[in-house]
């Protein structure tokens, strides 16, 4: 329990002010939270990645992977995003429509940059690793 310098009131310990009087609580250094606390991780599976031939790395964008399911295939775009990759899911709404009238979906495709590809295939890897 917390007591506050000011009233003197108990307070839980992960308090950040008096429950009481308002009186902020001075806090040592701040750790970030370790990366398990942040978000969802993605579990350890081997990535099926698309391959590409030279003409589809003169391609704008590409295929890196295709997931099972929407929310997976979000999860993959969120952490992408978290690494500065840019991407995209070209079969959003296709998915959701599907979902909609009751028709399971067979894979969302995940998209990047050509230019992409390698260092968001090298991350992926990286993460279903950690």
């Amino acid at each position: 329990m917390k007591i506050c310098s000011y009233c003197g009131r108990e307070n839980q310990d992960g308090a950040r002010q008096c429950c009481e009087c308002a009186t902020e609580f001075k806090t040592s250094a701040l750790q970030p939270p370790m990366p398990s606390e942040v978000a969802p991780q993605i579990p350890a599976v081997a990535w099926t990645f698309a391959t590409l031939s030279e003409a589809d790395r003169n391609k704008d964008i590409v295929t890196l992977l295709t997931c099972p399911t929407l929310p997976e295939a979000d999860l993959v775009l969120n952490h992408l995003a978290g690494a500065g990759i840019e991407a995209f899911i070209p079969d959003e709404f296709a998915v959701q429509n599907a979902a909609f009238v009751g028709m399971a979906p067979v894979s969302v495709r995940v998209q990047v940059a050509a230019s992409d590809y390698d260092s968001a295939k090298e991350f992926m890897n990286a993460l279903s690793k950690d």
